[in-house]
């Protein structure tokens, strides 16, 4: 008998902490997502009023704590990166690229 209980013991406890985890992780991927307030779709949007041309690549990317998208744009026959602050949806940098 003390057998049966202390293996159901042992099995509740594991499972609750194997429910807590779960959860934590989700809140955790919550509040990385909360750090950016533009999506990809509003950076593509921004570089597109900003260049007119077709969006190649974009990727979001971290530099010096600080988090943009790059977006790789084909435009009159040029390449244009431009880095888009996650935070304020401003284009910090545009660079024309010849690759």
């Amino acid at each position: 008998m003390k057998k049966i209980v202390l293996s159901i013991a042992i099995l509740l406890s594991i499972s609750i902490g194997a429910y807590f985890q779960e959860g934590h992780a989700k809140v955790e991927n919550t509040m990385q997502t909360k750090h950016h307030h533009i999506s990809e779709k509003q950076a593509r949007e921004i570089a597109l009023k900003r260049v007119k041309g077709k969006v190649i690549h974009v990727e979001l990317e971290k530099d010096n704590g600080n988090t943009y998208y790059e977006v790789k744009m084909k435009a009159s026959n040029n390449i244009y990166k431009l880095e888009i602050d996650t935070k304020t949806g401003k284009i910090v940098e545009i660079e024309k690229v010849n690759e």
